[in-house]
């Protein structure tokens, strides 16, 4: 098994990263209409809610706006698509790809959006679990939901340390 830790790829200045996937699997936004009620909503066939949710508010202007904040400190949009990009591709770098699932075990921290958007933003399944279980339970949930990675906050990892050398996990990373 592959334990690797997640480092944040930057772009160069001005530049907005960009997932890397295959043409077509990151769809436009939902358009809905106003002026009629309830409003109209159009959702395209291949809807992402993570690529929605972004890009809606880049392309509104939001990008220096407030997103999240935890005890580290205060992300705007901007620096959440960036976090969000970086996480889709290295998930995607890990051999993931559409509807394969991810578990992930995260503190509330910048990390726990950036890669559950992630995830969905790519294409993947992610499967979010509570911190305060029990070793054997995220053993069971593990091999329950087929999820061939897991992502972990480096402060929980001793939590699954002991079940992993019996999984079928592809891999593993803590943050």
């Amino acid at each position: 098994m592959d334990r690797r830790r997640l480092r944040p790829a930057r772009a160069s200045a001005g530049e907005r990263p960009r997932v890397n996937v295959e043409e077509g699997t990151v769809p436009g936004l939902s358009k809905v209409d106003h002026g009629v009620s309830p409003p109209a909503i159009e959702i395209p066939r291949r809807y992402n809610a993570a690529h929605d949710l972004i890009e809606r508010n880049l392309a509104a202007g939001r990008g220096a706006k407030l997103a999240y904040i935890d005890d580290a400190g205060r992300y705007t949009y901007a620096e959440l698509a960036e976090r969000v990009n970086c996480a889709a591709n290295a998930l995607a770098g890990l051999g993931l790809g559409f509807e394969d699932r991810v578990m992930l075990c995260h503190l509330d921290t910048i990390d726990w959006p950036a890669v559950f958007l992630g995830a969905i933003r790519a294409g993947i399944v992610p499967i979010a679990v509570n911190t305060l279980l029990t070793a054997a339970d995220y053993e069971f949930m593990l091999n329950d939901s087929r999820a061939k990675a897991l992502v972990v906050s480096e402060a929980l990892w001793p939590q699954f340390a002991s079940i992993l050398a019996n999984s079928v996990l592809r891999s593993s990373i803590s943050q």
